[in-house]
């Protein structure tokens, strides 16, 4: 399970979702973090960036390799915001997936965006747009300290990230599924559309009323629900054993 922007593994329906899919599917669930470091002098080559989708896609192989070295087989790959982007790139790249040792996967992407050039104007104010667009390195004063956005950095979502492409890329026999929030105010559900049309094959779900993090009762029930249904029959797609039904 891959977190979202500046989230951690215990973040949101983390931990409730890991323990339905146990539960319902008696395969382990791992929950790992994606690289942070607040203070690039001490790790310059792996800190934390606002356009790090490659180095999250790096991070994913080397828990996929290390589960895989240890005896494990995995097969689902559940992402949520910039982890489900995460997911439907690592997807999307044959070297990446080969590189990773993993023969048959699915995927569930849960409130990816679609429309990465307008992530930047969506996430930060005008004056922090407009630093940047003229050449300048702003402040990001995020929840998990003090960090830098570049024009660099922009120029990898608004040029450099093509979503459509990536989705298409997807193995034709790979199940994916994507689910979003019919209310989500930091990615719009209109992107949930985009997917779909880039990847006809993709199954889509609007859960009424939920926002980008699924939070209140209906909506993370709703979300839980219908990741486990997936994933069910992803594993019976993928010939894997599954715990008998109650």
């Amino acid at each position: 399970m891959c977190h979202g922007l500046l989230s951690t593994r215990d973040h949101n329906f983390a931990p409730a979702l890991s323990t339905a899919l146990a539960r319902a599917t008696g395969h382990a669930v791992l929950r790992f973090d994606f690289r942070f470091d607040a203070a690039p002098d001490l790790e310059p080559d792996f800190r934390y960036r606002f356009s790090g989708f490659a180095d999250d896609v790096d991070d994913l192989g080397v828990v996929l390799r290390a589960l895989t070295a240890a005896g494990w087989r995995p097969w689902l790959l559940v992402g949520h915001s910039r982890g489900a982007n995460d997911v439907l790139t690592w997807g999307g790249s044959p070297a990446a997936v080969a590189a990773s040792g993993v023969p048959a996967f699915a995927i569930a992407a849960l409130s990816a965006r679609f429309d990465m050039p307008a992530m930047f104007t969506r996430l930060f104010p005008p004056e922090t747009v407009a630093t940047v667009d003229a050449g300048g390195v702003a402040a990001w004063e995020s929840k998990r300290g003090a960090l830098t956005v570049t024009p660099d950095d922009v120029e990898v979502v608004r040029r450099h990230m093509d979503m459509g492409a990536a989705v298409a890329a997807i193995p034709p026999d790979v199940p994916v599924l994507l689910v979003h929030g019919a209310e989500d105010a930091v990615i719009p559900v209109a992107d949930a559309a985009a997917f779909q049309a880039a990847r006809p094959s993709m199954e889509v779900v609007v859960i009424p009323g939920a926002k980008h993090a699924f939070a209140g009762k209906v909506p993370s029930r709703t979300l839980l629900d219908t990741v486990v249904q997936f994933a069910t029959r992803a594993a019976a797609a993928l010939h894997l054993p599954t715990v008998p039904p109650a």
